[in-house]
């Protein structure tokens, strides 16, 4: 009867050996698996490179790390940071949104840069609709324009002071305007031909080449430049995937990712 005692105390002892060596294994499997998360809320005008390069390229070199983007309205995304929403990083369109959100205690200041820029196109479906629309004053000739709602997509509002330092506002805003949250929705329109042309950044114009054409482009000394701002989000400073990809925004390999897709180094300097 000894023996057999001994014979089963020493199958428990192996038994429980490998349930604990197994349990470590699935620890060190569940730690492996288990990523950081970092959240950017962005501009929809930004969709394309972050969804076909930026995020690829970024979660690639840090395998431990995955990005939820979160694109849309700039206006519409800060409001989501005031309300609470939980964001790591701020890429607006606009650097007065960031403003904002700086004067209310929300982001990091010390982070807040100036980073790209863009320029206001007038633009049509390929081929045009109206072929006798050929700059920014034939716009009366349109029987709908489509632009971004000034109040809350930068595209718009970039859009409505090109107009008004070329003297077009006025006359523009007594016609029909399709007014859309963001720049997505005015390019849909554009090419559904719901509207004949529309005022859309450079880089939706060059993405989409295929389907758009620039008729016209808002230059001049009077215009406004459309100016990309990043910032860390005051919650997300002690999110260390934050800070890696809020470096990884400025590298020189993500800058070619941004011109390819049409848009411009911000050159101007510190903020």
């Amino acid at each position: 009867m000894g023996k057999m005692v001994k014979l089963i105390g020493t199958s428990i002892i192996l038994l429980t050996l490998s349930l604990g060596l197994g349990s470590c294994a699935t620890g060190e499997k569940e730690t492996q698996d288990k990523k950081e998360t970092v959240t950017i809320g962005a501009a929809a005008s930004l969709n394309d490179v972050f969804v076909e390069k930026i995020i690829p390229a970024f979660e690639e070199k840090y395998e431990n790390t995955e990005v939820v983007a979160n694109f849309g309205g700039s206006g519409t995304i800060k409001m989501q940071i005031e309300q609470g929403s939980e964001q790591d990083l701020f890429f607006s369109a606009s650097v007065d949104y960031v403003e904002e959100l700086e004067d209310e205690g929300l982001i990091d200041s010390d982070s807040f840069v100036y980073l790209l820029e863009n320029r206001i196109v007038l633009a049509s479906a390929k081929p045009p609709q109206n072929e006798t629309i050929k700059s920014f004053t034939d716009l009366s000739r349109a029987k709908v324009v489509a632009m971004g709602n000034p109040e809350s997509a930068p595209v718009g509002k970039y859009g409505q002071q090109a107009l008004e330092a070329m003297g077009l506002w006025e006359e523009v805003a007594s016609g029909e305007i399709s007014y859309g949250n963001d720049v997505s929705q005015v390019v849909s329109w554009i090419k559904e031909g719901s509207a004949e042309v529309g005022l859309i950044y450079q880089s939706d114009a060059v993405r989409d080449s295929e389907h758009l054409q620039i008729i016209d482009v808002a230059q001049g000394e009077n215009m406004k430049p459309c100016i990309y701002s990043l910032a860390l989000i005051d919650e997300g400073k002690d999110n260390e995937a934050a800070h890696q990809l809020f470096a990884f925004l400025q590298t020189p390999e993500v800058k070619k990712m941004f011109e390819e897709y049409g848009f411009q180094w911000y050159e101007g300097g510190a903020r």
